[in-house]
This record gives C-alpha cells, structure tokens and sequence, in this order.
C-alpha cells in the first residue's frame, strides 16, 4: 500500500479545497483502490 505523509504545501491545498480541517493532526493521502480494497469493496 502507498501512503503519503502531505507536506505543508499539501495540508494547504487540501484545506483551501475543503478536504481536510485546520484541526486535523497527521495528514495522509492514500490511492484509492487501496483503500477499496481494504474496506473489502470491488
């Protein structure tokens, strides 16, 4: 699985775009068949 720890540039963009809170702690982004897969989807 790919995770990745989001610089502060990263946390910046995502919370412009309303992805993520301002009170949020560790940031990681994760592609998204991984997490699919993880939940047990298809």
């Amino acid at each position: 699985m790919f995770r990745y720890s989001c610089d502060e540039e990263d946390r910046a963009l995502l919370m412009e775009e309303k992805k993520l809170s301002r009170s949020a702690g560790r940031c990681y982004l994760m592609v998204m068949d991984d997490v699919t897969e993880l939940l047990g989807r298809s």
